[in-house]
């Protein structure tokens, strides 16, 4: 019946199969009332009414204000959705008789500010309550939870003290509750694996001690948070650290003993530095850093990141990269974006070509911000290694599948052009411009040449013709203008030798 946006009531021929029916899930949009004969389907399993939502993302359904006390007796009842209702304002308590029940799923209900008292729930495993509710109920930490997912309770300021008792969690997603000011302290251990907390009113995070077992760590948009807890330290087997959106961090504390951190993605924050101690990261694969506007160097310590496969740094002020970059071998993807604001200080890019050969096993390379004088240096290190692919945003861009000559390449800036200032040259000094930009033309054909080779059609093409796709992509002295020039030249003077 999922199909049934418009469904004015439960059709009544559902009696008949009551026998049958294991699954009922229902779009209405306009249904009123939930009859009572529908604890007659005593093997519901599976319920799921969905009001629907209009074009603005708001419920639909503004009709269904109560739920039949029916559903107490659906004792084979394992899941549970009820979602874009605007009106409903309690569930029935006989809703704490349900118990079979494993999943209870409640979204977007906004007149629904809290539970009904349910007691032992022996068989929940995982609530969801989005859009709704201002409080939990206390018997919460009395049920086996594994999973507990809050989002968008905005009405949501504090969780039950008896949180701390649901020692069998695996997931805990707290999101969008923006009143939500603090977390009941815990110390004792849990099994939580995966712990994300998203745009809250949190000013601190309690201790973590008991929290031996996670795994991902997920926190963004705390816009009040100042400092991550020592209790940090604990956790030994932490594989993904994600902080996005705390500007109010400005240091990390010691990390050093996350020794199983494979992914670290740190975004839009104010810490000013990365502590050296990032070298224990010895099993770290993904480093991600992005709008840094503080962070303008990076620890030495990061060549000792030997496991890293892919290195992006985003909109950070970095003037440089440290030279022990050379060292990380094992890169596949290197992105790295010069804001506008440092694109004057072009060393971080000069050192980086210096350590592109030793990055033979790189695949993706993503460049933005690069000045005239990078081109040349960059050119001439791409003989070092192989890249399938490679991306200069802002500058070159090149791309597989153009025929016919197997390569698609797209000029985004006249990256050679003459500067604003050479109206007042000479010509002596405009040839000695030309002349240098024909070296950096002839450098970045070369190393194209070099990286492509056998593996494109490009390895047919002779260095004229790879120097003319060069000077069209980095926007030079319009040599390929001149070459169809003179070939429409000599097409002209055949003609003109023939009609004589």
């Amino acid at each position: 019946m999922s199909g049934a946006s418009e469904l004015l009531e439960v059709p009544e021929d559902l009696r008949l199969l009551q026998a049958e029916v294991c699954e009922l899930k229902m779009n209405c949009c306009a249904l009123a009332v939930v009859p009572e004969w529908l604890g007659v389907l005593l093997h519901l399993k599976v319920l799921s009414l969905d009001g629907s939502y209009n074009n603005a993302g708001e419920p639909h359904n503004s009709s269904l204000s109560v739920l039949s006390a029916s559903l107490g007796v659906l004792h084979a009842l394992k899941t549970l959705t009820l979602q874009n209702f605007k009106a409903l304002k309690a569930l029935p308590e006989s809703i704490a008789r349900l118990t079979s029940l494993e999943t209870l799923h409640i979204g977007f209900c906004p007149a629904l500010r809290e539970l009904p008292a349910m007691n032992a729930m022996p068989a929940l495993r995982s609530l969801t309550l989005y859009g709704c509710v201002s409080k939990l109920p206390a018997c919460l930490g009395g049920w086996g939870l594994q999973h507990l997912a809050l989002g968008v309770c905005h009405q949501l300021e504090n969780l039950p003290a008896s949180l701390s008792r649901l020692t069998s969690l695996e997931t805990l997603l707290i999101k969008n509750c923006s009143t939500l000011q603090e977390l009941p302290a815990t110390s004792a251990k849990t099994h939580l694996t995966s712990l994300t907390l998203h745009g809250s009113a949190l000013k601190e995070l309690p201790c973590f001690g008991g929290m031996t077992a996670l795994r991902h760590l997920t926190l963004g948009n705390l816009d009040e948070l100042t400092r991550l807890p020592l209790s940090m330290r604990n956790f030994s087997g932490l594989c993904t650290l994600e902080l996005c959106g705390c500007r109010g961090i400005t240091e990390l504390p010691s990390i050093g003993s996350l020794l199983s951190l494979e992914t670290l993605h740190i975004n839009i924050c104010a810490l000013r530095e990365l502590p050296a101690s990032i070298a224990v990261f010895t099993a770290l694969h993904t480093l991600e850093l992005a709008s840094f506007p503080r962070l303008r160097a990076l620890p030495t310590s990061i060549g000792a990141l030997t496991a890293l496969t892919k290195l992006t740094l985003c909109d950070c002020a970095l003037t440089d990269v440290p030279s022990s970059i050379k060292s990380l071998t094992k890169l596949r993807t290197l992105a790295l974006h010069v804001p506008a604001a440092a694109r004057q200080d072009i060393r971080v890019f000069r050192t980086l070509a210096h350590a592109l050969p030793a990055l033979r096993l790189l695949q993706h390379l993503d460049l933005c911000g690069l000045g005239e004088d990078n081109v040349l240096a960059l050119g001439r290190s791409l003989k070092a290694w192989p890249l399938p692919s490679l991306d200069f945003d802002n500058s070159i861009w090149l791309t597989p599948a153009y025929p016919p000559m197997g390569m698609q390449l797209q000029r985004c800036r006249q990256a050679l052009a003459l500067p604003p200032d050479a109206a007042s040259w000479d010509n002596t000094a405009i040839l000695l411009y030309w002349r240098v930009q024909q070296h950096k033309v002839a450098a970045f054909a070369s190393g194209l040449h070099a990286r492509l080779g056998a593996a494109s059609r490009v390895s047919l093409l002779n260095d004229t013709v790879l120097v003319l796709i060069a000077d069209e992509v980095l926007g030079g002295w319009s040599l390929l203008k001149l070459w169809h020039r003179e070939r429409r030249a000599r097409k002209g003077e055949a003609v003109s030798s023939s009609s004589m």
